[in-house]
């Protein structure tokens, strides 16, 4: 693995770790801890839930003479019952000739548009009423750039949180919004839910290229929802970095067990998770999703292939 996507890889997961904390504890690790800048700590309005709860934080490397920004979304509340139902929500909204995504995800985002089943305009305004996190942080970005013209973004949320990472680059493809995907580093995902259909995947995949990785950490339940093909038209894109036990990454197109209910992994998930001291040992899909993991896998881990070739060199 390339040292910047490394690199990368670790600071885009901390960051996605935080973003489940309050605005007390982001400043303090940001600020104190990363010596970095905080620049917005949010609590955005959910279409799908009717509350402010599409939690988001924005930060730089430095206050004056931004060189990288990095924004990153929360994910699913362990028990939170209504983000568990969001990942495992089937519903669909056209994204015009790019394809369909996820109604739950878009909503959260503000994207959603009711009135057409569809995505919202551009330059859609939701007045004083409601905080969208979608076109807040689009002018917030816009923002910055005008002050800061070679700053880098990078994206970045774990489970829903990656979701919503994902699909708010799509927004600014949708828009055309050249100028801030001019500027994008890269978007980097961990334990991301499946968020649209194939044609969604081939056009995103024709768009970011090498910018898009999925994290995924070994037996985690949430990458593999909603069902993929056959059950379901929701297929995932762009590459997966897949980590197996002993924190070994691959890079993948899709991470085994795509389905979780390939009767053939039942026998070493159950075993692993009786190795992982009983968390979760009845659902050990749920273990694998905790955020400590994938902070682990990013610090820890290295690909196989690497790990091989420098055997090599060493016995030679």
């Amino acid at each position: 693995m390339a040292p910047f996507r490394h690199l990368a890889i670790i600071i885009c997961m901390m960051a996605a770790k935080v973003a489940y904390e309050n605005k007390a504890y982001a400043r303090d690790v940001v600020n104190v801890h990363w010596k970095m800048h905080l620049l917005g700590f949010f609590q955005f309005y959910n279409d799908n839930s009717k509350k402010n709860d599409t939690q988001a934080f924005i930060c730089c490397d430095r206050p004056k003479d931004v060189r990288l920004i990095i924004v990153s979304f929360r994910g699913t509340e362990m028990f939170n019952a209504a983000d568990w139902l969001t990942d495992l929500d089937l519903s669909w909204i056209s994204f015009g000739e790019i394809g369909r995504v996820h109604l739950g995800f878009m909503k959260g985002l503000g994207l959603h548009q009711e009135e057409t089943n569809g995505v919202r305009p551009k330059d859609y305004s939701a007045g004083n009423k409601n905080n969208l996190a979608y076109y807040t942080i689009r002018e917030r970005l816009k923002m910055l750039l005008e002050e800061n013209p070679d700053a880098k973004i990078l994206v970045t949320g774990h489970s829903l949180g990656g979701a919503l990472a994902i699909l708010f680059v799509a927004g600014l493809v949708y828009h055309q919004e050249a100028a801030l995907l001019n500027h994008l580093l890269g978007v980097y995902t961990f334990g991301q839910p499946r968020v649209g259909d194939e044609n969604f995947g081939r056009f995103m995949d024709a768009k970011l290229k090498e910018k898009y990785f999925r994290v995924v950490y070994r037996y985690d339940i949430v990458p593999r929802l909603p069902f993929g093909d056959p059950i379901t038209q929701f297929a995932h894109f762009g590459n997966c970095i897949y980590y197996s036990s002993w924190y070994k990454a691959q890079v993948l197109r899709e991470e085994p067990n795509e389905n979780y209910i390939n009767p053939s992994f039942f026998i070493p998930m159950h075993f692993d998770a009786c190795l992982d001291l009983l968390r979760a040992y009845l659902i050990p899909g749920v273990s694998s999703h905790c955020p400590r993991d994938y902070v682990n896998s990013a610090r820890l881990g290295r690909r196989t292939d690497q790990a091989e070739d420098e055997g090599k060199s060493k016995d030679d």
